[in-house]
């Protein structure tokens, strides 16, 4: 009978240990996650895994797009000579008609616009003869924010009094997937979103450390945005245009008065809708609808972490750790059968099975939260576990035939 209640507190003490470890191991990949997901390059986010699956997660049309006001600046171009070290002209470049930009901003200053957002480079070296009094309408508007980039010893801002109206507009992805996650501070200075964000709420993010804070409350500065795929569509359900061209479609077609009343209360998004593209999970969408979706996602509060995402993942992957820790392997059985013994072969067996179960976690997840976590960290800690576990399998199922035969 002591024999029986000793083996009794054995299995119970070995049991709680594996709890214990698989909970660690649950908060250690929780952890990893968070971190990874806001560094500049996540190489190991992939937003192809979502394209099907973000798509059917989307309404066809929404009205995402209410809150603001498209402007296409794509056709709206004019020549601009370029000048050597000599002050010789060299040839000419085309850029956007600044003249006409310069016409639709004294309206939009004149209306009760909710923000400005110019997605629009000013180079030095391009110069017109409206510039001065294009930068100093630019200068003098409050609330708006035009594109600028992380210096890279060839990209120079033609007026540098207008530098504190720019938020750099750099999205970072991976080689192969395209835009994937909006990085809000960027190089340690403020995005294009962040800024439309602390102007119109008086918050922002700031940094501690690893760690990303938003009104005291731990946030993600790395964050997979949100988008509904009618974006891609350059009209709407019922035939309306959504990205109208700046001359021919707005200023052409409607009065002053029309424009003030059009952009009354909205956030203005001035931008090239037709050739700024770039590759999203959902398809090419227009570089300024980027920041201003991070800007909903802010406004939204969805960069604050998750505490009900964090608690089932904590759950699952405790579960699975633990479950991987207590039973005989699925990965060492196969490799028993097919009496293959090679630790690389049972890792790399075990990783693509779980990569492909977390995968799918992923997708459920992301149509639940919104949220993408890194799957590779998970597959990895997983697949390593079972290595560890069977190659102690293994090695005992070895152990007793040995014994056997002798």
């Amino acid at each position: 009978m002591m024999f029986t209640n000793r083996n009794w507190h054995i299995k119970w003490s070995r049991n709680a240990l594996r709890c214990c470890v698989a909970l660690a191991v649950a908060l250690l990949i929780v952890v990893a996650d968070y971190l990874a997901s806001n560094l500049s390059f996540p190489l190991l986010d992939a937003s192809e895994s979502l394209s099907l699956f973000g798509y059917l997660a989307q309404d066809k049309e929404d009205d995402s797009l209410s809150d603001a006001v498209c402007v296409n600046v794509a056709i709206d171009k004019q020549l601009i000579p370029i000048v050597d070290e000599f002050g010789d002209t060299i040839g000419n470049v085309p850029a956007t008609d600044r003249e006409k930009l310069l016409d639709f901003l004294k309206v939009t200053a004149q209306s009760n616009y909710k923000y400005v957002f110019l997605d629009i480079r000013f180079e030095k070296g391009l110069t017109t003869a409206v510039d001065s009094a294009l930068f100093s309408t630019i200068f003098s508007m409050p609330r708006l924010v035009f594109s600028t980039h992380r210096a890279d010893g060839v990209y120079e801002m033609a007026d540098s009094a207008i530098y504190i109206k720019s938020a750099l507009a750099d999205y970072r992805n991976n080689m192969f997937s395209g835009f994937t996650r909006y990085e809000f501070i960027q190089d340690g200075e403020e995005s294009v979103a962040l800024r439309i964000y602390r102007d119109l709420t008086g918050k922002t993010i700031c940094r501690c450390g690893p760690i990303y804070l938003s009104d005291g409350a731990l946030c993600y500065n790395m964050q997979f945005v949100p988008m509904p795929s009618n974006l891609v569509f350059p009209y709407g359900e019922h035939g309306e245009i959504r990205y109208p061209y700046l001359g021919a479609q707005l200023m052409d077609m409607h009065s002053d008065a029309e424009l003030k009343e059009m952009m009354d209360d909205k956030i203005v998004v001035i931008g090239d809708f037709d050739n700024d593209l770039h590759q999203s999970y959902i398809g090419d969408v227009p570089g300024p609808l980027i920041s201003y979706y991070a800007y909903r996602l802010l406004s939204s509060g969805g960069h604050k972490v998750n505490y009900w995402y964090i608690a089932l993942l904590m759950l699952i992957y405790t579960v699975i750790a633990y479950s991987l820790m207590r039973s005989e392997t699925l990965t060492a059985t196969v490799m028993q059968k097919l009496g293959v013994e090679s630790p690389w072969v049972l890792f790399l067996l075990s990783f693509l099975g779980w990569e492909f179960v977390l995968t799918i976690l992923k997708i459920l997840f992301y149509i639940i939260f919104n949220i993408s976590f890194i799957a590779t960290l998970p597959t990895a800690a997983f697949s390593l576990i079972s290595l560890l576990k069977s190659i102690g399998e293994v090695r005992k199922s070895a152990k007793i035939l040995n014994n056997t035969a002798l």
